[in-house]
């Protein structure tokens, strides 16, 4: 540890877009949304975190989810 250097290490800056399309339909007593969601639609690898592996001795890195899609239905009464 050296104590000039503290807080000078930064994490990669964060990257995502999401995509979203919806079709929405009224009725008099509900209304029903289907969806589907896309989520890091890059598919851009994003820092998560780090941790310390004690049997090997190196600092490792995991990362977030890639693209993930997502359906959705909504009824709303």
């Amino acid at each position: 540890y050296i104590e000039q250097l503290a807080f000078t290490e930064q994490r990669p800056d964060y990257f995502r877009t999401d995509f979203r399309i919806s079709l929405k339909r009224n009725r008099p007593k509900s209304t029903s949304t289907i969806s589907l969601d896309i989520q890091n639609i890059t598919n851009h690898q994003n820092l998560g975190g780090q941790y310390y592996e004690v049997m090997s001795g190196e600092i490792k890195k995991w990362y977030m989810m890639p693209l993930l899609p997502v359906f959705s239905y909504r009824i709303e009464f």
